[in-house]
């Protein structure tokens, strides 16, 4: 295998005119030798000198013009790659961080990116792209998956910062960028910018907290608190007592859904069955029913809060729920 590579490497242009020059010394040797002309042999060699630098100029002039092209084609892939880079990084983060659930034409834009960087971008740049896509995925889920498309989430976010490193580090390489250090200063603003942001996308956030029963919870950590105080005051019976004033299409703003995570709340060996599902899962978060079942509720809660704040909490809970407004 090493010597077929070897002999890949050869230029056989270049060996062709070491062989003709040979040619030419042994069969005109005898030729020049044998002719008693000193006019005759010196125009012998004026003659075998023009064929030799007449292929020897072709030869150096053809690979001047394969170096060229070489040269334009390696710039040319350069830009492109380094276009397609950034629209990467672009298409990306506006995905992850928009704030709103992943769309059909997003997670088309995501698989647009990856197959062009399946093109162009070597095996370590695919291979992250690949990673990018499955978290994107994971988001956007088609109504044949039976999942509801939804907003990145917390740990998501982190997760995508960490495969845009990887991502920018893969893309240096290929791009033979030097490697660089960033200064202590440039790291203070480029932090200083991230706590900007974050202020920034919490601010522009509601992030309303809600008073129950003398302690203050979030949005989801309110309706796991609601749940649980309604089942013990109760006494709930079972899953199919109690998702009758917590239905399933309450998550979906009175839709009704196939989705895998459509619910407020379910039997937990159901929750389990599927790794995208996601619900208050700790131990001291699941909740008892009278005939021993665990439950668990539903964590994801945004703009679908409200529905179910107005049409269910409110009714089925007596005591009052305060609002608590900390937004600017």
């Amino acid at each position: 295998m090493i010597l077929l590579k070897q002999i890949k490497n050869i230029d056989f242009s270049y060996l062709g005119i070491v062989v003709l020059a040979v040619a030419l010394y042994i069969g005109f040797d005898d030729l020049i030798l044998t002719s008693s002309s000193e006019t005759v042999r010196e125009t012998l060699n004026a003659a075998i000198g023009v064929i030799f630098v007449i292929i020897t100029t072709m030869y150096m002039l053809k690979k001047q013009s394969d170096v060229e092209q070489s040269k334009a084609l390696g710039k040319e892939v350069f830009t492109k790659k380094l276009i397609t880079y950034e629209n990467a990084i672009e298409k990306w983060e506006n995905i992850c961080f928009s704030q709103t659930a992943v769309t059909e034409a997003q997670f088309a834009t995501a698989l647009n990116v990856h197959t062009s960087l399946c093109m162009i971008a070597p095996a370590d740049v695919v291979e992250t792209s690949g990673k990018v896509l499955t978290l994107i995925q994971s988001a956007y889920v088609n109504e044949n998956d039976q999942q509801e498309p939804r907003a990145f989430a917390p740990d998501e976010k982190n997760t995508m910062c960490e495969y845009l490193g990887e991502f920018s580090k893969a893309v240096r390489e290929d791009l033979s960028l030097p490697k660089t250090e960033m200064t202590q200063s440039f790291k203070d603003n480029f932090t200083a910018g991230f706590k900007e942001a974050s202020l920034t996308a919490t601010t522009a956030r509601d992030m309303t907290k809600y008073s129950f029963r003398g302690a203050t919870y979030g949005k989801g950590k309110l309706v796991h608190a609601v749940v649980k105080a309604f089942v013990i005051d109760n006494n709930i019976a079972n899953i199919d007592k109690l998702k009758e004033f917590f239905p399933d299409d309450a998550w979906t703003n009175g839709r009704a859904s196939r989705g895998k995570n459509a619910f407020v709340v379910e039997l937990e060996a159901n929750a389990k069955k599927s790794e995208k599902v996601r619900y208050f899962k700790k131990p001291e978060e699941l909740i008892q029913l009278k005939n021993g079942d665990l439950i668990v509720v539903n964590s994801q809660w945004g703009t679908n809060f409200d529905y179910l704040f107005e049409n269910f909490i409110k009714k089925n809970i007596n005591d009052e729920i305060i609002p608590i407004k900390l937004n600017k």
